[in-house]
């Protein structure tokens, strides 16, 4: 395979990169996992549960937090060759659409709303060409939809 003939300082840097592309899925799974726990805390504290109705009561938890997690999909964008594009990604949620650029989340949209990241929504050209492609708009049309109120500044990070 390909990775079988890189040298291993490259090999290191390509699982590195491959580590920090799907930071922000691990990210989303790390703190499912804080959820099922912070549920089972709260039980335990309510004292009103035995031990056996709590992990019942906690499997099912996790296993809704985990029917959540399959409803997410991640793929490359596509440059205008048709290529995949390197650090430039779309998760789909059951929430709706967030744009990442490298380990920053750029933009989220879902029916009801458009969301921008408030400190990194035009942090550098090559995050903005991507915006405007998942936006489907010039940055100019951007910052007049902030500038009116449709889209909202928040912190996506």
């Amino acid at each position: 395979s390909k990775m079988d003939r890189l040298s291993p300082a490259r090999k290191a840097k390509q699982t590195e990169k491959e580590k920090q592309e799907y930071s922000g899925l691990l990210y989303k799974l790390a703190t499912s996992q804080v959820a099922v726990e912070d549920y089972e805390r709260y039980l335990r504290n309510k004292g009103e549960d035995s031990e056996s109705q709590i992990q019942e009561l906690v499997n099912l938890y996790r296993e809704e937090e985990g029917k959540k997690m399959r409803n997410v999909g991640i793929r490359n964008m596509t440059g205008r060759t048709g290529r995949e594009v390197a650090n430039q990604f779309i998760m789909n949620t059951k929430e709706g659409t967030y744009f990442q650029s490298y380990n920053t989340i750029i933009a989220f949209q879902s029916s009801s709303k458009t969301q921008l990241d408030a400190n990194r929504w035009d942090c550098s050209t090559t995050t903005g060409k991507y915006r405007n492609q998942f936006l489907g708009e010039t940055k100019k049309e951007t910052e007049a939809k902030i500038k009116s109120g449709e889209y909202e500044l928040v912190d996506l990070n």
